[in-house]
This record gives C-alpha cells, sequence and structure tokens, in this order.
C-alpha cells in the first residue's frame, strides 16, 4: 500500500476494517485525503502519518484506537477546516494523554475535531457521508 507514493485521495470509511493503520501509510506523501472513519482499526495512531504532509484532510474517527495523540501529527500544517470537512477527526476512540502542543502548528483548523479522549459509544450517531 504504502508503494502508492502518487494517490492523493483515499476513502475507505464505514467497510468494518480490522487491524491496525499500516505504518506505510506514511509513505503516501502526495496524500491529501484520507477517510478511514467508521471501521473498528485498533492500536496506536502511527507516528508515521506525520510525515504525510500534503495532507488537508483526516478523519480517522469512530474506530477502536488507543494510546496518545502522536506529536508527529503537529506536522501536517496542509490540514484545514472548511464547509464539509473538519480538517482532522479523531474523536469516537479510546485515547489518552494530552493533545501535543505541536497540534497548535496546526493553523488552518478552525474547529477540529480533536475531542477524542471519551470511549466510543457502540455505534456513531450519523455516519458520515460518503
Amino acid at each position: 500500500l504504502g508503494l502508492m507514493t502518487a494517490m492523493a485521495s483515499m476513502g475507505l470509511q464505514n467497510n468494518s476494517l480490522t487491524g491496525s493503520i499500516p505504518t506505510e501509510l506514511g509513505l503516501m506523501t502526495a496524500m491529501t485525503s484520507m477517510r478511514l472513519q467508521n471501521n473498528s482499526l485498533t492500536g496506536s495512531i502511527p507516528t508515521e502519518l506525520g510525515l504525510m504532509t500534503a495532507m488537508t484532510s483526516m478523519d480517522i474517527g469512530w474506530n477502536d484506537l488507543t494510546g496518545t495523540i502522536p506529536t508527529e501529527l503537529g506536522l501536517l500544517t496542509a490540514v484545514t477546516s472548511n464547509g464539509w470537512s473538519h480538517g482532522m477527526s479523531l474523536h469516537g476512540n479510546a485515547l489518552t494523554g494530552t493533545i501535543p502542543t505541536e497540534v497548535g502548528l496546526l493553523t488552518g483548523l478552525s474547529g477540529s475535531s480533536i475531542y477524542a479522549f471519551a470511549p466510543p459509544p457502540s455505534s456513531p450517531p450519523n455516519p458520515s457521508p460518503p
């Protein structure tokens, strides 16, 4: 998967995917939009996602992710909020710890979904549109 370095968009939401987020995704440096929400992904958020510096929108909410938010996500300075995207959505997981100060580098966000610390409910209240 990581060899697909020219891929700009990935939409795998609502697919009942299991397992961890592959670290190789970090090699996909042309990726601007990644939607993995509403699956059953487990494990921690890979630090390698911080290498995807072209990313403007990342939604990995409503999974079963654990651990802390990697400081490397602060490198995703192209992430922006707009009318249909929160820019970075991590909510609906079981993340712990504090929000890294590096997230403050994401100046394109306004109202981002980094409210990530409550355990997810049994199902999301409103699934995101495809």
